[in-house]
């Protein structure tokens, strides 16, 4: 009897939702915006899920963001059809992206990824999903590190984009991307195969967007004339990244609380450290002991520049007064004696009226 041959692409993503956190029964949400990748994840998980029994309930969640009007509300009616036609719940919303942010001077992409998610969030807490499923496959990751590689960034940036990360502190869901290892020709390619229909979206070819210029015109001319292979090459990055990040950052804990105590106060927090502790401590783990105390001093997360580093490194080195060096989130690091004082002061709230 011969043995049936397995879809190669279906086992990898097989092999992706074979940890615990896809344990039977698990409740999956996944944000599906209408394009090929994401409407290929639901697809799989769907086949994955009736192939081996595995009991999810799946939820697809789709965003309308309002800046591409009727092109929007087409991808939304495209997305509850194929629901619809496969017996998946959808839950869809629009929102005013361009009006919301009017006049207050916020980056559109930055905004539109946290409208998005914030749009998920609040789908997994109503379906009880412990598990958000995003489309990014293998190219996404190359066009991130590479993106962050021109721009400027650490061991941490080259991380790329998390397989796995949770959606924040104070929760157990966490975002999964069982497509971070496959091409995004090979998920088009097993779409057309199975005669799947996808939307394609008109401002991906905006070469006005950095992004769009990288994974048009860059990318290609790489993999055509130095490394037919640069996204996995970029994706091995990504990864040797991570490992060594997380043996950084267990060092950098440990670091941190042998030698700095954090004070809050009504109106400040402060974190102190010996300066000459500062001087003797491994360069490479500075960005990361940086960070956590940003954190802890109730900061959001921000990337630590060299710039700030090494000014915050010659406060360290000097003695008698040196000028307050200004960092992200409203923290300041000063010298005070022996001590780099890392601080953050709160604002007074307005009394009323004034």
């Amino acid at each position: 009897m011969r043995r049936t041959e397995r879809d190669p692409l279906v086992e990898a993503v097989a092999a992706a939702c074979a940890g615990r956190r896809w344990r039977r029964g698990a409740r999956v949400l996944v944000a599906v915006s209408g394009g090929a990748d994401s409407v290929a994840l639901l697809a799989l998980l769907r086949d994955l899920n009736a192939r081996d029994a595995h009991g999810w309930r799946i939820t697809a969640a789709h965003l309308d963001h309002g800046l591409r009007g009727a092109a929007g509300r087409r991808d939304a009616r495209f997305v509850r059809a194929l629901c619809r036609r496969w017996g998946i719940p959808c839950r869809t919303e629009q929102v005013h992206l361009k009006r919301d942010l009017r006049g207050k001077g916020a980056s559109m992409e930055v905004s539109a990824r946290e409208v998005r998610y914030d749009f998920l969030r609040r789908c997994a807490s109503a379906t009880r999903s412990r598990l958000v499923a995003t489309a990014h496959t293998l190219d996404d990751q190359a066009e991130t590190v590479l993106f962050r590689v021109l721009k400027g960034t650490g061991l941490r940036g080259l991380r790329g984009i998390l397989p796995v990360r949770r959606f924040g502190p104070r929760t157990k869901t966490v975002v999964v991307r069982p497509l971070l290892g496959v091409s995004r020709s090979s998920l088009r390619e097993w779409l057309r195969r199975r005669g799947i229909e996808w939307r394609e979206d008109a401002s991906n070819l905006d070469l006005s967007r950095p992004r769009n210029l990288l994974r048009t015109r860059l990318l290609p001319k790489i993999r055509r004339e130095v490394n037919p292979s640069v996204a996995a090459a970029l994706a091995r990055l990504a990864s040797a990244a991570r490992g060594t990040h997380r043996w950084m950052a267990v060092a950098a804990g440990r670091w941190k609380r042998r030698h700095a105590v954090t004070q809050v106060e009504r109106r400040s927090r402060s974190s102190a450290l010996l300066a000459r502790d500062w001087r003797r401590c491994p360069d490479a783990l500075r960005p990361e002991i940086s960070r956590r105390i940003f954190e802890e001093l109730g900061a959001k997360s921000h990337p630590v520049t060299t710039a700030r580093l090494e000014a915050i490194s010659r406060a360290a080195s000097r003695l008698g007064p040196w000028p307050a060096v200004a960092c992200p989130g409203s923290i300041r690091v000063r010298r005070v004696r022996d001590f780099l004082i890392f601080e953050r002061v709160l604002q007074k709230k307005r009394e009323f009226g004034r």
